[in-house]
């Protein structure tokens, strides 16, 4: 997918996600999204765990999402605050991820029970 980024913290694998590519990335898909703002100072901290997991998980694909950026996928989730952690399957929420603190370690363990929910990559 175009706009694969390694990240500033860590070397994540993640892509960017946009209003223009959204359909093609979640058709039928389980995703994993990270909506977050350059502004905020608890997306900054969590930009490392979602680094770290990226890296280490290859059966599930990441995307960051620019809050500030993206009118369609803000109507269409309905968040009101970044982070904004989710699972997306087949382009609906299938799970958000609340969980304090936010460690790679349980971030982790979340985006695998997703994973053994739904299916990997597909």
């Amino acid at each position: 997918m175009k706009n694969t980024k390694k990240s500033e913290t860590g070397g994540g694998r993640y892509s960017l996600l946009t209003e223009s590519n959204f359909a093609r990335a979640s058709a039928g898909k389980l995703i994993f999204l990270d909506f977050t703002a350059d502004w905020c100072p608890s997306c900054l901290e969590f930009a490392q765990v979602f680094a770290a997991v990226s890296a280490e998980i290859r059966e599930a694909n990441f995307f960051k999402v620019d809050a500030d950026s993206v009118a369609m996928l803000d109507g269409l989730f309905g968040y009101t605050a970044v982070p904004y952690i989710i699972a997306v399957n087949d382009g609906k929420i299938a799970a958000e991820y609340e969980d304090f603190p936010r460690t790679a370690e349980s971030y982790g363990k979340w985006v695998r029970r997703q994973i053994a929910r739904y299916g990997g990559n597909r």
